[in-house]
């Protein structure tokens, strides 16, 4: 394995050290969790579903061809105090066909704020199909009380046109969350293209010398704010995606790219941000065998903090 921080100055460490500014993580990290978590449990039936929080696609189930799942995860790490959106999206199971919205196709998300001895229902978003085949989503809880919860929202955006799924949001107020290093930084504009790209040719040269540790202290922030959620070691959080064993494998190699094809996507309203192409939101930074078919990806979220790109998810 090559070893990168050896190189000079004019090499890959130093320009991470410039762009990426990992070397000063430490005192960006979060406070420590409390004991309360933001988890979501997420249903579907028959139907093409997808679930975004604060801008972030959380999951969809686009590759079961049942359009059938039943699952959990959590939220709270793409989460902070205060107003915090949700949003669930539906349509037929075959996007090219009308027909195969069924009438008993169903997305449900339910968020909860769990402790170790208690779960509490935040808000449950549920589309389904009337008698005339549009979609609704008035079985949501307290769909008519907005005493209780924020009003429904079921303005159709724009740039979820190429999905063809049918959209709903709700703001949900949540509390005791950490201030993630996201939280307080800097909205990304179109000017800090030529940076983020730099800093995707940084990841790419890492990953293709196979240097693990580097890239690993790359993630240093988003592996601690993970493991703060999940009740895990940094450690785990970085193995547990795959990437070291990916990168490591030698039948692998990263794809050439042409970064001016892929577009500057954002979230939380600016505060985070990457590259990506298409509606699946694919990542530069991915892996292919010796047939040049994808078996990895790597994409990553990032944030600009004190002057500095961070990757902090």
């Amino acid at each position: 394995m090559i070893n990168l921080r050896k190189k000079n100055q004019n090499g890959v460490y130093l320009c991470c050290s410039l762009l990426l500014g990992f070397i000063f993580t430490s005192e960006l990290r979060a406070e420590p969790m409390n004991d309360i978590r933001y988890l979501a449990s997420f249903k579907t039936t028959r139907a093409a579903c997808m679930v975004r929080v604060n801008d972030f696609p959380m999951i969809d189930n686009f590759s079961y061809s049942s359009g059938t799942i039943s699952t959990g995860f959590n939220i709270t790490a793409f989460a902070e105090n205060g107003k915090n959106k949700i949003e669930v999206l539906m349509g037929a199971l075959d996007p090219e066909d009308k027909s195969t919205l069924y009438p008993d196709a169903k997305c449900e998300l339910v968020i909860t704020a769990d402790t170790e001895n208690n779960s509490q229902q935040i808000t449950r978003i549920t589309l389904s199909v009337d008698k005339q085949g549009e979609i609704i989503s008035s079985d949501s809880s307290n769909y008519n009380n907005t005493q209780k919860e924020p009003r429904i929202d079921e303005t159709q955006l724009a740039e979820d046109q190429p999905l063809r799924l049918h959209r709903v949001g709700r703001d949900v107020n949540l509390t005791n969350i950490p201030t993630w290093s996201w939280v307080n930084a800097t909205p990304v504009s179109e000017k800090a293209i030529p940076k983020i790209q730099e800093v995707y040719r940084v990841i790419w040269n890492t990953m293709k010398a196979r240097n693990i540790d580097l890239m690993k202290e790359m993630a240093t922030i988003s592996s601690a704010e993970m493991a703060i959620t999940e009740g895990m070691t940094p450690d785990d959080i970085f193995k547990s995606y795959g990437l070291p064993e990916n990168v490591m494998n030698s039948e692998l190699s990263p794809i050439n790219f042409n970064l001016s094809d892929y577009k500057l996507m954002t979230y939380c309203n600016g505060r985070v941000f990457r590259l990506a192409q298409g509606i699946d939101q694919n990542s530069p930074l991915r892996l292919q065998d010796k047939d040049g078919e994808i078996v990895f990806a790597y994409n990553p979220y990032f944030s600009i903090i004190k002057g500095k790109i961070f990757i902090i998810r």
